[in-house]
């Protein structure tokens, strides 16, 4: 983009650019137009830096700045989610399964029960044997009907 272009910010944007920066002051009005590399409101020099920073990196991916930005907070939420699981350990709660055409899935929790931002997925009843041999027996009647889906497909 050049310096001369504007860009619109939406609502959305600005409510991404609030979390991601972690501060009130970061809610911009909306749709309010901002020049990269020229004067933005209400921003300090620093802020001002991470914007283009964030802008150049979305634009050499191909993204958008709303994407890159929903990547970082997904990745910052993975690993937290790692930490977790490294620190209190984890297991599957075999009930809250969900069951799709050709996939099962089932989300994980910690040992003192602080859900984590992951699930397991199986596509055949081979993946779902493994995964009993490492977390742990699955209740019969949610293995019997897991295998019968699986094997439906």
């Amino acid at each position: 983009m050049k310096k001369s272009e504007s860009v619109v910010l939406t609502g959305a944007f600005c409510e991404i650019v609030a979390a991601f920066r972690g501060s009130r002051r970061a809610k911009m009005p909306c749709k309010q137009y901002v020049r990269f590399g020229g004067y933005m409101r209400y921003a300090s020099k620093r802020y001002k830096a991470k914007i283009s920073e964030l802008h150049k990196k979305a634009r050499s991916n191909d993204m958008s700045i709303e994407l890159w930005l929903e990547l970082k907070i997904r990745c910052s939420e993975l690993k937290e989610s790692r930490r977790l699981r490294d620190k209190e350990g984890q297991i599957i709660i075999w009930e809250q399964l969900s069951i799709e055409e050709n996939m099962v899935t089932f989300p994980m929790q910690t040992l003192k029960g602080t859900p984590l931002d992951v699930i397991s997925v199986c596509f055949n009843a081979e993946s779902f044997i493994s995964l009993q041999q490492s977390y742990g027996e699955c209740p019969q009647e949610i293995a019997v009907k897991v295998i019968a889906s699986l094997e439906a497909n």
